[in-house]
């Protein structure tokens, strides 16, 4: 009984960790193309200080509206590549009962 526990938690573990690992890279691959706008646009020698802090300030608006309108997209991904992949998505809102 205890190995048949243990197979399942380590199951479990495996799939929370490859959907975990899943959600960081798309998670990062948004973040990087909001950044990477960023980033060329300060690579020019050219921008004085105000229009540096202009484009940081675009920039975190961009990452805000992010957070308010593309995260469940995100998610929806997220599940969309899991099912491809034919692995399982555990129940994240589910409670932790430790031991």
């Amino acid at each position: 009984m205890a190995e048949l526990i243990d197979s399942e938690a380590d199951g479990i573990y495996d799939a929370m960790t490859f959907v975990e690992f899943v959600f960081i890279l798309h998670f990062m691959i948004e973040m990087l193309g909001i950044i990477d706008d960023l980033c060329q646009a300060l690579q020019y020698k050219s921008h004085d200080k105000l229009n540096a802090m202009q484009l940081v300030s675009s920039t975190k608006t961009l990452l805000q509206k992010f957070k308010e309108y593309r995260w469940d997209p995100l998610f929806e991904n997220l599940k969309l590549f899991c099912k491809d992949h034919m692995t399982e998505i555990p129940n994240l809102s589910a409670l932790y009962k430790a031991g």
